[in-house]
């Protein structure tokens, strides 16, 4: 009887140390996926900082295109062009909040 019970002593004392070694390896997974996440975020913050410059290099470039193209338009030309950047802002804004829309769905 005492055999017994020194047996299953055993076994729940080996039960136990094999569910805290389960218990630190999720607990090491889970810090691993913690780290993980934060270079994800990370990433995607430089990304968008990253998309934001080249949006702002391409306006850049359009002004440039523009002011060079300017100088030889008719004064018809150059109100179409003026409705056409109020039109792009326009569409530019509108796309903005359907982004901004998209995300507060999601």
């Amino acid at each position: 009887m005492i055999d017994q019970i020194m047996d299953n002593h055993q076994n729940v004392k080996s039960a136990i140390m094999m569910a805290q070694n389960e218990v630190d390896k999720i607990a090491g997974l889970k810090q691993k996926v913690d780290e993980e996440n934060i270079k994800v975020n990370s990433r995607k913050e430089d990304e968008k900082q990253k998309m934001a410059r080249i949006a702002e290099l391409k306006e850049k470039i359009e002004e440039l295109k523009k002011q060079a193209s300017m100088q030889h338009e008719l004064e018809e030309d150059r109100v179409l062009r003026q409705k056409q950047d109020q039109y792009d802002e326009l569409e530019k804004l509108y796309d903005e909040k359907l982004e901004k829309l998209a995300i507060y769905k999601a």
